[in-house]
């Protein structure tokens, strides 16, 4: 359900997964995020989604909305070639090695000014510096790279990028994936002293030619609500509007949080939520760290190891009302989101017992 993100992880330090979903399955979701500790999940979901916030809200977990993507559409079989503004444009295929260094100086240089949205929330914005962004978009480019499986006769599957040339100098780069008989236009980038010259509207024209020439039905691409230069060119290019996507964050940080766990005796007979809140509260404030609970809805904002002493333990999954008898001294260890906004204390995990004979 989720896809693991290698290279983003290890450029921003934390745990990050992506996944575009039709639908909010919130058992299989959880799941998902417990099973790989996901610190961040990046959603891409329909925006009309039937009852999208009250699924969201039933992972009790931080989230927030970063953007709002226009999906257009265009249909291949009612569309002919279009001839171009700028007669000397030329592309080329990259094949993955051949001017790799120049493709990623483009992507730097076309985006160096330029509106990123991909981390567009508190967290990141305060954390993640401009390289780290570009280091990230740059990785994606580049990892358009299939093209050896590329078959104009029996196309499926390809992820390709196209150098852009302006007479001899090269001076932009279009992503495109390729599946079936569609074709996503999932990226591209202009030089900044080469922008506000129609030569996008060519570059799209382009890349649209060139899938009436593979006899690909449909085209797609997506471009954030506030970009409207792009939306212009998108609506010249005969392309419509055919659905809203909302790019959401998920903030579990069961990774990240899982490195500096918080060690403290918890010895109630029972486990009482109420009671064991004010505990942590407590653990929290020695440790001059600020925490806010007063949204928990039960043990779904905690992941909680509870151990007798050093004995082995086996994992049971629990209801909040779960009682814990006939314990000496218990040891729990807590997770907390340090989260510049506001640090809660997060998991969605289970409680481990000692099995009593």
């Amino acid at each position: 359900m989720i896809n693991y993100s290698p290279s983003e992880s290890k450029i921003l330090d934390i745990k990050i997964g992506r996944a575009h979903l039709d639908t909010i399955d919130t058992g299989l979701l959880t799941k998902d995020i417990i099973a790989q500790q996901f610190d961040c999940c990046m959603l891409k979901v329909p925006a009309n989604l039937p009852d999208l916030f009250i699924q969201l809200d039933k992972l009790q977990l931080p989230y927030y909305v970063s953007g709002v993507v226009s999906k257009y559409h265009i249909d291949f079989v009612k569309h002919t070639a279009k001839g171009f503004l700028h007669e000397n444009l030329s592309f080329e295929i990259f094949d993955g090695t051949t001017n790799r260094e120049l493709l990623e100086e483009i992507v730097r240089a076309s985006f160096q000014n330029e509106p990123l949205t991909y981390y567009d929330i508190p967290f990141f914005k305060k954390n993640i510096a401009r390289k780290q962004e570009l280091d990230c978009l740059v990785n994606y480019v580049l990892s358009f790279d299939n093209i050896e499986k590329f078959d104009a006769e029996s196309v499926r599957n390809v992820k390709m990028n196209w150098l852009v040339k302006f007479d001899a100098t090269y001076i932009g780069f279009v992503s495109v994936a390729i599946n079936g008989k569609s074709i996503e236009y999932v990226l591209a980038g202009i030089l900044p002293s080469y922008q506000g010259r129609r030569i996008y509207l060519d570059m799209l024209r382009y890349m649209q030619n060139y899938a009436l020439s593979l006899g690909m039905e449909d085209g797609y691409l997506g471009s954030r609500i506030q970009n409207i230069p792009a939306q212009k060119v998108y609506h010249k290019g005969n392309m419509t509007v055919q659905t809203y996507y909302l790019n959401i964050h998920l903030l579990p940080f069961l990774s990240k949080s899982l490195q500096q766990p918080i060690y403290f005796v918890y010895d109630e007979e029972q486990f009482y939520l109420p009671n064991f809140t004010v505990k942590i509260q407590q653990v929290l404030a020695n440790k001059k760290q600020a925490v806010h609970l007063s949204k928990w809805s039960g043990i779904n904002k905690v992941q909680v190891k509870v151990m007798e002493k050093q004995k082995k333990i086996n994992k049971s999954s629990v209801k909040l009302s779960f009682p814990i008898v006939n314990q000496e001294e218990l040891v729990i260890v807590a997770t907390i989101l340090k989260e510049n906004i506001r640090p809660i204390i997060i998991a969605y995990l289970f409680i481990q017992r000692t099995m009593w004979h």
